[in-house]
Parts: structure tokens; C-alpha cells; sequence
């Protein structure tokens, strides 16, 4: 099961994570050994670097991250398959010292980042930060889980300094004028603005020491001016490291760290999510810790909900129109049995050939499938009610409808199956270029809502054909009586009739018979 199918990508990522109070020119320095291992790689066209930390980890950015490298593909006519491309990336990647480079591929569909994601949650965080260790530890032992990220903001140290405001306020100062000193050692005291000619925006004028004597103990020396003189700030103040703190991510209150890892190529998503949360379930946690499988499996979950409504409306107004047109509820359960046996017949169809079940395409191939079956057994058990209105056993009824409507019933479903067999098998034609191509990403996308389609309609057209005949034979009434009373639809439609008397029928005689009831058509 996936939520959108694997399509080959135009693009690909690189995701240089390093740790550490990086300066620029360090953060570039990092970063232009993976550009330059991937540097006229094959199969690959051009790279486009960008340096330095996004702000909050944007756009599914963890924050340790100090260079994105975007590498697009060469056509994929001329090279290997992307998946064979990123396990040798993978590969080389690996060995650069100080740095850990995450080789990623855009998302088919909507973005919803890895496709495994542990969110552990609780509202009193210590020990969080331990136990997202520890999970990221033992997915990492799971077969099939790559690339694992565990959530936690890059290692730091940052100095909180604490006045001592009691002590401050003997010599008159205030926590804002302490506050003031120590920017001339941090980000500079800023003084005005300046906006250059012709630009839009202006720029900062900042007032701060050398690079040399912006240190720690630089910082203890600071002197603040008093009424008493010139001061100190370490009188008053107070230096104390504490760890970095990046974000702080809340769900309902509760403080939240999330564990992501990625799927190796050719692994099921579904299995590996499986053992997934199977490795989790076994570890002990704590009490106030609580844990939730998110990602792509919340986000199938979600689309998975939507399509069972909406295949739940489709069955119910298929229900009204067949109850108006046959008023009886045996034709309609007989239809709407083929339309959930058909399904059946998809499950098979991908069991057969592999493939995986797409929650998206595959699901709205699915509702699709339920109008092709629904006419093929209106068809049929319309025939077989007016066959039987006409007077005609139940087994010569069951066999003339066969006999009239096999080849319409037939026909309807090979041309569906026709027009959609080429993109099940990933045929695709290139009509500017005038070429046929095999796999091409533009197919890849409709591959499983067309197997869906195939093979459900297959195994649809055997239920009518054969189930539904003999259904017909066990669930209906041994007599009916001619001109019985029929659905609204089917009055509304109904062939008329005209009463010839023996009288009035040419070349009869008074004594030919009784009067017989002709169809319209005979007429």
C-alpha cells in the first residue's frame, strides 16, 4: 500500500547536515566537497548549491542542515534508473569527514516529508530528548529504514547571563543598560541605519569590538559606567552555559519531538512501517511519554477515509437509481454484490503483477470500475425481467439473456479494458515526437488506476456472465406474473404494446385463437 505512487523524478537533494557553531565560510567549505564529489557524476545534468542554515527549518528542512545541493537528472531515456543513481550517491557520500550528507528525492504528490515519522509527545519534556535517542537507535536497526533523523536541534552551548539585580541596583544600573554592554561582544550595539542610493532597503550600522576580543573573557572585563565609576559586570553578573535551544514544536499542548527516516529503494513502505511500530511498541518509554505513527501513513490514512466515504456515496445513489428502475430489492443487491466482488478482482489483478496498491489512483480507479459493472448487470437483469413479464420459464429466461446480451456485455468491457490497457502496461506516445515509449514518468502516474481498471473490469465481466445468471436462478421466483408491476424508471421506458383482435389480424379467421399481445417492436 502507498499513498502516491513512485514516480521517476526530474531532480534530486543533497542534504549536508553538520554540528557545530559554523561560521559561513566553514558552512561553504563543507558543503563544496559533496558539490564537488557530485560534480559530473552521470546522469547528471546541472547542480545548484545553496549555503547556509534555513531559519526554522523550512520546507521540511531539519535545522542542522548547512547546504542543499539541487542536482538535476539527465533524460531519463539516456540514463539509469534515479534509484540506481541515489544508492550510488549514498555510497559516496558517506566518507566525508565532519559532515553527514542525506541523499533525498522530491515527493510525488503533496509534500508529507518521510515516509516514516515517530511523534513522541509529552508534557513534562524531560527525559524527551533521551527517548527520541533511543527510538532513532532502534529504527535504525529495522531492515529497509535509511537516512534517520531524530528530531533534536544541533548540540551548542549557550551563556545565559543572570543579574543579580540587588547587587545592580546598588551601583544604579539597570538589567537593560547591562543588557546594552554586552551586545559590543555579541551581535553589535546598533546605532543607525544607512540605505544606499537607488536601493530598497536599508542596512544596519553596527557598533562592536574587534573579531579577536569578542570572547568570553572579553565578556567578564566589560565595565559598565556608574555614579561610582567605571564597574565590572562580572560584580553583578553571573555566567552560566546552558544547551542550545532551536525550536520548540507543541501538538495540543504537549511538547513534541518527531523521528523521521526514509525507505530503502524496493522496500514496501507498508512492511517497513509495520516493523516500525512493532520495534517501537516493545520499548518502555516511560508513562508520560506517548508515541503516534505519523507521515505518509496519517496522511493515507486520511485519503483512505475519504475515498471509503466517497465510494460509500457512489454505492448509495447507485442504490436509489437501481431501486427506482427495478423496485425490488434482490435485483439491487444482486448488482451491488457484483460491484464488491469486482474489487476482488483488482487485489488479484496487483497480487499478480506485483504492484502496489495506491490509495489515491488505485481507490479512484475503484469508484471508476462500480459505473462499468453497474450498467453491465442492469443490462442483464433487465433483460431477464422482461423475459420473464413475457411469460418465459426461469431457466429458458436466465439462458435467452445470456444469449442477448453476452455480446453487448462483452463489448462494453473490452473496449474499457482496450482504452486503458497500454497505460497499464506503461505504453505511452509521443505524438510531437513522434516516438512510443515504455515506463516514461508521465505513465507512471496512472499505471495503478489503470491495472485497477483492467483487471476489475476482467473479473466483473465473468461475475455477470456467469454469478450473476445463477444468482438470478437461486434469488428469483419460480412464477411471475405477466405485465407485473415494474420500477419507476422501467414504467417510465417500457416498450409499449397493441391489442390485435383476430378479427382485425390479417389473414386470421374467427377461430385462429385467442387474442395475443404483440411488443411494439414485432409490431
Amino acid at each position: 500500500v502507498e499513498f502516491f505512487p513512485n514516480v521517476e523524478p526530474d531532480y534530486g537533494l543533497l542534504y549536508v547536515h553538520a554540528r557545530g557553531n559554523l561560521s559561513l565560510a566553514e558552512m561553504d567549505t563543507a558543503t563544496k566537497i559533496a558539490e564537488d564529489r557530485l560534480l559530473g557524476w552521470p546522469g547528471v545534468k546541472s547542480v545548484y548549491t545553496r549555503v547556509g542554515k534555513t531559519q526554522g527549518g523550512g520546507q521540511d528542512i531539519p535545522e542542522d542542515v548547512v547546504g542543499v545541493i539541487q542536482y538535476e537528472f539527465i533524460d531519463w531515456r539516456e540514463r539509469k534508473s534515479a534509484n540506481h543513481i541515489l544508492d550510488d550517491l549514498r555510497g559516496v557520500m558517506a566518507g566525508i569527514p565532519g559532515v553527514d550528507v542525506e541523499v533525498r528525492v522530491p515527493e510525488a504528490g503533496p509534500p508529507t516529508g518521510k515516509p516514516i515519522q515517530i511523534r513522541l509527545s509529552a508534557v513534562d519534556p524531560k527525559g524527551l530528548d533521551d527517548k527520541a535517542r533511543e527510538v532513532a537507535a532502534r529504527i535504525g536497526k529495522v531492515p529497509g529504514v535509511i537516512d534517520i533523523s531524530d528530531g533534536l536541534p544541533p548540540p551548542g552551548v549557550d551563556w545565559a547571563l543572570e543579574v543579580d539585580r540587588a547587587k545592580a541596583a546598588q551601583y544604579g544600573i539597570s538589567p537593560t543598560s547591562v543588557g546594552t554592554v554586552v551586545q559590543l561582544v555579541t551581535n553589535g550595539l546598533k546605532l543607525s541605519e544607512y540605505r544606499p542610493a537607488g536601493a530598497d532597503d536599508a542596512v544596519d550600522i553596527r557598533l562592536r569590538l574587534p573579531e579577536d576580543r569578542r570572547t568570553l573573557s572579553t565578556l567578564d572585563e566589560l565595565r559598565v559606567q556608574t555614579s561610582q565609576g567605571s564597574v565590572p559586570i562580572s560584580n553583578f553578573v553571573v555566567r552560566k552555559p546552558e544547551p542550545t535551544v532551536g525550536i520548540l514544536n507543541r501538538i495540543d499542548g504537549a511538547r513534541t519531538v518527531v523521528v523521521q527516516a526514509n525507505v530503502a529503494a524496493g522496500a514496501q513502505v507498508a512492511a517497513v512501517q509495520e516493523q516500525v511500530t512493532k520495534a517501537v511498541s516493545d520499548m518502555d518509554l516511560g508513562s508520560g511519554i506517548r508515541w503516534k505513527l505519523a507521515g505518509s501513513n496519517e496522511d493515507s490514512a486520511e485519503a483512505s477515509a475519504f475515498l471509503s466515504k466517497a465510494f460509500g456515496a457512489a454505492i448509495f445513489l447507485i442504490f436509489l437509481v437501481l431501486l427506482a428502475q427495478f423496485n425490488k430489492f434482490t435485483s439491487v443487491w444482486l448488482v451491488l454484490s457484483c460491484v464488491v466482488m469486482a474489487t476482488i478482482g483488482v487485489f488479484l489483478g496487483l497480487l499478480i503483477t506485483g504492484e502496489t496498491f495506491g490509495i489515491v489512483m488505485s481507490g479512484i480507479g475503484v469508484i471508476a470500475l462500480a459505473g462499468v459493472v453497474v450498467n453491465n448487470n442492469i443490462v442483464l437483469i433487465d433483460t431477464y425481467d422482461r423475459l420473464r413479464e413475457e411469460g418465459w420459464d426461469k431457466v429458458e429466461a436466465v439462458l435467452q439473456t445470456c444469449r442477448e446480451r453476452a455480446r453487448p456485455v462483452v463489448l462494453t468491457a473490452v473496449s474499457a479494458i482496450l482504452g486503458v490497457l497500454p497505460i497499464a502496461f506503461g505504453l505511452g506516445l509521443e505524438i510531437f515526437h513522434h516516438e512510443t515509449t515504455i515506463n516514461a514518468p508521465s505513465t507512471q502516474w496512472w499505471i495503478s488506476l489503470s491495472s485497477a481498471i483492467v483487471f476489475g473490469l476482467s473479473f466483473a465481466t465473468v461475475l455477470t456472465l456467469v454469478v450473476t445468471p445463477s444468482m438470478l436462478m437461486v434469488f428469483t421466483r419460480a412464477k411471475v406474473k405477466p405485465g407485473a408491476r415494474r420500477g419507476l424508471i422501467s414504467r417510465l421506458f417500457r416498450r409499449g404494446k397493441v391489442e390485435i383482435s383476430s378479427t382485425d389480424a390479417p389473414g386470421r379467421d374467427a377461430g385462429a385463437g385467442p387474442d395475443i399481445a404483440f411488443p411494439k417492436a414485432a409490431e
